[in-house]
């Protein structure tokens, strides 16, 4: 897809994330009188970049924005900033629980990208903190956690008591929540088990997030990879603007050569390729992967997502979770189709406490068959 064949909104909204990204200077954008100001509200709110447009419409100071898309965005940007220094004193305050108990839990995502990658400017929406947990010490971190004031929440965002909670009742796949009240707010944590599917064939030991052994940015940089490329297939605009701020920001020290031949250790070439075609080709930014870019995923059809993300997210059908696994499965290095299937029916099949949405009938643990097909019907009628 070419840059000409993106809506004015769109168009506008790289031009602003170009400007906070200070690619471009702000006496160069030319804001167009036939803009939807509706519409370039909701892709803003979906792409999950208020606070960094915010920081580029400041810059531009332009009469042609309405005063009240520049207020609304004032106020999230204001809040973001506040809600950011509550997480970033919570998200320490776990992170040394769980290492002065001996376990292995890492920041992961957000507020770690806040601090290492985007230092500390508050300019990434972040609202909640992720926590990576290795997979032998996921018990007891549940127990810490629940042991200091956070709750686990499951179907129909019901508390679930630790003592009910069994391994099966724990998906692999899926970020579990947690929550807590600390003063007026209520801080999120999103557990994770894994940071790539069960069906990816991406490669990674897990030991690599747990270990000193490679920088920070190296570590940052996978996650990126696997959960902006493989896991959500570059299907927002945040998660360009951290793949730019990362190489904006990373050691000198990097070396090609190296990269690359952990990246096909790893198997997430593709994603990785993907993503540096996109920021070169919408965002007119090059790494010095940009001449040396092997196969990527249809871009083209991503970025008609970014400017109708309804037609994946807007509507919770079978037809459109199609569409979006279409694109997951193309930014896999070698995807395999029976691997895919088994792991979606090893985890329609087995119901859990965990998962937001009941299903419609829940038969015991023995009938995996008919359980897969309560869950089918459940996403057709409820759409998760």
């Amino acid at each position: 897809m070419q840059k000409d064949s993106l809506s004015l909104e769109l168009h506008f909204i790289i031009s602003l994330l170009k400007v906070g990204l200070k690619k471009l200077g702000a006496e160069k954008i030319d804001i167009s009188a036939d803009i939807d100001w509706n519409r370039f509200n909701s892709l803003v709110d979906f792409h999950s970049i208020r606070p960094l447009i915010y920081h580029a419409l400041k810059k531009i100071n332009s009469d042609k924005v309405p005063s009240n898309v520049t207020e609304r965005l004032r106020g999230f940007a204001l809040g973001q900033t506040l809600l950011s220094l509550h997480i970033k004193h919570e998200s320490d305050q776990v992170i040394g629980l769980i290492k002065n108990a001996g376990l292995r839990g890492v920041l992961y995502k957000g507020m770690l990208f806040e601090k290492e990658i985007y230092k500390n400017s508050n300019l990434r929406e972040t609202v909640d903190i992720d926590l990576l947990a290795h997979p032998e010490d996921l018990p007891e971190i549940f127990r810490l956690l629940i042991q200091n004031g956070y709750e686990l929440f499951g179907n129909d965002n019901k508390v679930i008591s630790i003592s009910s909670l069994k391994t099966e009742h724990i998906p692999a796949d899926f970020e579990v929540e947690m929550r807590k009240k600390v003063a007026s707010r209520v801080v999120v944590i999103d557990l994770h088990v894994n940071i790539y599917p069960t069906y990816s064939p991406v490669k990674i030991p897990v030991d690599v997030f747990f270990s000193d052994q490679d920088s920070i940015y190296f570590r940052c940089m996978l996650m990126m990879i696997v959960h902006h490329g493989n896991r959500e297939g570059w299907l927002k605009l945040k998660h360009l603007t951290d793949w730019i701020v990362f190489w904006e920001n990373s050691p000198e020290g990097f070396e090609a050569t190296v990269i690359r031949e952990k990246l096909k250790q790893y198997q997430i070439e593709k994603a990785f390729d993907t993503g540096n075609k996109l920021i070169s080709d919408i965002f007119d930014y090059k790494t010095f992967f940009s001449t040396n870019t092997g196969e990527t995923a249809d871009t083209s059809v991503i970025t008609q997502f970014w400017d109708n993300p309804t037609q994946l997210f807007g509507n919770h059908t079978l037809s459109s979770k199609g569409k979006m696994e279409k694109i997951i499965w193309s930014m896999q290095d070698k995807p395999s189709l029976k691997k895919y299937l088994r792991a979606y029916y090893d985890m329609y099949s087995t119901p859990n406490l965990l998962e937001k949405t009941p299903r419609i009938i829940t038969f015991p643990l023995k009938f995996k068959f008919l359980n897969f097909v309560s869950k089918m019907i459940t996403v057709l009628i409820k759409g998760n």
